[in-house]
């Protein structure tokens, strides 16, 4: 459950940024991309930025429309909204993954049907071998 949908998402974005060879953009979902203040915390303008914030801009962006192409409709409607990567990639993980309680519940779930798993009457131990195949695979 937990692991399958983390593997899941992890090989939908790690292929995407493998194949672009450009190990400093999964930086930038971790990181978080800032745009560059002034002083006084306004932000700055484009004539402003220098070569390295225009760098990083870019990159984002690139990351941003990579993570965009990865992912199913139903997912980018929950994305578009999102400005920056690691926002998408959260929204992303909790779409997989559910939240903290969602994520406690179902193991609990899992816990408690295994503990009341049993052979039924007339039943084979091929199709009880299955059941249990697929409690266990969440």
């Amino acid at each position: 459950m937990y692991v399958g949908t983390r593997m899941i998402l992890g090989t939908i974005l790690s292929s995407c940024f493998d194949n672009n060879k450009d190990l400093k953009l999964w930086d930038l979902v971790e990181d978080v991309y800032i745009s560059p203040n002034n002083e006084d915390g306004t932000e700055v303008s484009r004539k402003e930025i220098n070569v390295d914030h225009n760098k990083n801009y870019k990159m984002h962006d690139k990351d941003i429309t990579i993570m965009m192409n990865a992912i199913t409709f139903k997912e980018f409607d929950k994305c578009i909204t999102k400005e920056t990567t690691k926002s998408i990639y959260d929204a992303l993980v909790l779409t997989y993954e559910g939240s903290k309680k969602v994520q406690d519940a179902k193991v609990n779930l899992l816990v408690r049907k295994y503990e009341l798993f049993h052979m039924e009457e007339d039943e084979d131990i091929e199709t009880m071998f299955y059941r249990f195949q697929t409690l266990v695979s969440g």
